[in-house]
Parts: structure tokens; C-alpha cells; sequence
């Protein structure tokens, strides 16, 4: 999926674990990185997918344990989310453990609140980004040198950082 959106020379972003607690307040609406800043600067954002987020979940995805939250086709809007603007059409993901979720991160999307009183939502979650976009100066780090040489060849290739890894 990645190579057909996002060209055969894609690159894997930075994995990391996120853990949902009950009670926890959500994101709201918004528009993922790089697509946000080009909001902020007052311009539109590209017309092409620059980041493929995933999450892969570990535990059920519920729309009351911090579900996510999409609107359809809202990267072709030119705009990013109002804050106090409501919408229609919202859809609201829901999947088991060993789902993932993936999405265009140009496409406004939020997480809900955590209203269960149940165990914590686990998932783990990185994206796939064009190969000239610096992982880095989008807060992303790179693996370090010690742990990229321990990649297998195809993952050194997924991981190729812009800049050199730091040890």
C-alpha cells in the first residue's frame, strides 16, 4: 500500500507505543504533520500523500476508548479543521485487536475521549513518508547507529535516515 501511494522508494518513520488511559481527554480534529504546517503558513497542502500513518492496535478499538475519528475526503478541503466548527459526516473507527488503521495524514482526524472504565488501549503506531521528506526536522528520530546495523537489510533500507543516525 505504501509503494502504491507513496512511490517504491518510501521510507518507515519512527515507531512508537501509545498507551490510552481511561479518562483521557483526546486530540481533537486536526491535520497531521507535514500537512499542518503548510496550514499554518496560510497555504494549501499538497495534493499528494506525503505521510502514510498506521496504528496497529493491541487491544479492541471501541468508539468509547479513544476511538479515531476521520473526516472523509477533508485533505481535499485546502484548509485544516475550525476549532469551534462542527461537522457532519464524521466517521468513527472501530476495529479489534490486530487491526490497522491506516490513513492519509493530510485527512483531518482526532481521537475521542477514553469513556470506558476498563483496562487501558494499547497500539502501536509510525507512518510511511515520501523518501525526501527529513524525518528529523518533523520531530521523527532516526534509529540509532548501533541498532540500524542490526536491521536486516530490508528494514536498513525502510530506515534510511535524511540525516546520519546518532549512536
Amino acid at each position: 500500500m505504501a509503494e502504491q501511494v507513496l512511490g517504491a522508494d518510501f521510507q518507515l518513520a519512527e515507531v512508537g507505543a501509545r498507551r490510552f488511559r481511561p479518562g483521557a481527554t483526546g486530540l481533537p480534529l486536526h491535520v497531521g504533520v507535514p500537512a499542518n504546517r503548510f496550514a499554518e503558513r496560510g497555504l494549501p497542502p499538497p495534493e499528494q500523500c506525503l505521510v502514510l500513518t498506521f496504528s496497529w492496535l493491541l487491544d479492541d478499538l471501541t468508539r468509547n476508548n479513544a476511538a479515531r475519528t476521520f473526516l472523509p475526503c477533508s485533505h481535499h478541503a485546502r484548509r485544516g479543521p475550525q476549532p469551534q466548527e462542527q461537522y457532519d459526516h464524521l466517521a468513527y473507527i472501530e476495529a479489534p485487536a490486530g487491526s490497522v488503521v491506516l490513513f492519509n495524514s493530510a485527512v483531518w482526524h482526532a481521537i475521542e475521549p477514553y469513556q470506558e472504565l476498563g483496562p487501558s488501549r494499547c497500539e502501536f503506531s509510525s507512518a510511511y513518508v515520501v523518501p525526501w521528506l527529513d524525518q528529523q526536522e518533523l520531530g521523527w528520530k532516526a534509529p540509532p547507529r548501533t541498532v540500524h546495523q542490526q536491521l536486516s537489510p530490508h528494514l536498513q533500507q525502510l530506515n534510511r535516515p535524511t540525516a546520519r543516525p546518532t549512536s
